[in-house]
């Protein structure tokens, strides 16, 4: 099977694409710098399409033309995940390709409402806008946190803190939390797109692990030597639903 991965550049992306090599499959690439790959990666594909930004259309028919499996594996801003992946979209349905796995990867955003959590309501548009206006019917994944993600790749939400050796948390941290690594990740979203009905779309919920985000800073703490104190962090009363209380119920 040849896949397209969107993104593939980026910490999913590129894990996306390494679990599809390892399942035989060939990988073609979409993003705009190809010298962010890995040499082994780089080497590997069968091509790579270099896309000015999400409106660049005539590289997003030539990525499209001939494959058999869209893996959309975009940033989560407003723009990649909701222009960029509509683009995406029509220009798969104009190719006549019917398997078309969405960015998600995070919790349940089917069990809130637009506007209630603004860190999902991109994904909510997109689905939302995709169910309809599109024949395509995508794939979503719903795991948890992405662990690789929070804790070395995410500067502006990394719960530690190297430099005062501490770990911030909404609530009490004892909640139990759902999470994923990268390769399994990568392993289910390969195996998804596999599927014999895979062109029926829909959601499906795969994890690594669960535990609380105090558990989860021991574990570090342990094995890294990096935390030494566990700080509880102030609970925020507010009239709106924060990120953490909202997915602490999807």
């Amino acid at each position: 099977m040849l896949i397209l991965i969107a993104g593939v550049t980026g910490l999913v992306g590129q894990a996306c694409a390494q679990a599809a090599f390892k399942s035989g499959h060939k990988v073609r690439g979409l993003g705009r710098n190809p010298s962010k790959l890995p040499k082994d990666i780089a080497d590997r594909l069968e091509g790579f399409v270099t896309q000015k930004d999400v409106y660049d259309i005539d590289a997003l028919n030539e990525a499209v033309k001939g494959v058999d499996a869209i893996v959309s594996a975009v940033h989560y801003s407003p723009v990649a995940v909701v222009d960029g992946q509509i683009l995406l979209l029509r220009a798969a349905e104009r190719a006549g390709v019917k398997i078309f796995h969405g960015a998600s990867w995070n919790y349940d955003w089917t069990k809130i409402k637009l506007g209630e959590c603004e860190s999902y309501d991109n994904y909510l548009a997109f689905y939302n806008h995709a169910r309809l206006s599109s024949e395509i019917k995508p794939i979503y994944a719903f795991t948890g946190g992405i662990v690789e993600y929070l804790l070395w790749h995410s500067p502006h939400s990394n719960p530690i803190d190297a430099q005062s050796n501490t770990l911030s948390f909404f609530g009490a941290g004892d909640e139990q939390l759902t999470w994923i690594v990268l390769k399994d990740l990568a392993a289910y979203t390969i195996q998804a797109i596999s599927e014999p009905k895979a062109a029926d779309g829909g959601f499906y919920y795969v994890e690594s692990f669960r535990c609380p985000i105090l558990e989860l800073g021991r574990v570090y703490a342990q094995f890294r030597s990096a935390v030494s104190v566990i700080l509880a962090s102030t609970i925020i009363k507010n009239t709106f639903p924060t990120h953490h209380s909202i997915i602490s119920q999807c």
